[in-house]
C-alpha cells in the first residue's frame, strides 16, 4: 500500500491510498475497509483536523403568489 497527497487546498488536503489485490472486487472492499479506518483514525486521534459545517436554519421564506 502507498499513500500520496494528491491535492492541497486552504482547508482540506486530498490523499490517495494506492493497493492492490487478487481482483477488482477485492480491490474495492480493501479500498473501502482502508478509507473507513483511515477516517476512524482521524476522528479518535485527531478529531479536530475533521471539517466542519455550520448551517443556519431561519424562517421559511415568504411565498409571493403574484
Amino acid at each position: 500500500m502507498a499513500l500520496q497527497v494528491t491535492e492541497t487546498r486552504e482547508n482540506s488536503i486530498e490523499i490517495r491510498a494506492l493497493v492492490s489485490g487478487r481482483n477488482s472486487s477485492e480491490v474495492f472492499d480493501l479500498r473501502c475497509e482502508i478509507r473507513e479506518g483511515l477516517i476512524d483514525f482521524i476522528q479518535k486521534n485527531h478529531p479536530e483536523c475533521l471539517p466542519k459545517t455550520r448551517a443556519e436554519i431561519g424562517p421559511e421564506p415568504s411565498k409571493n403568489l403574484s
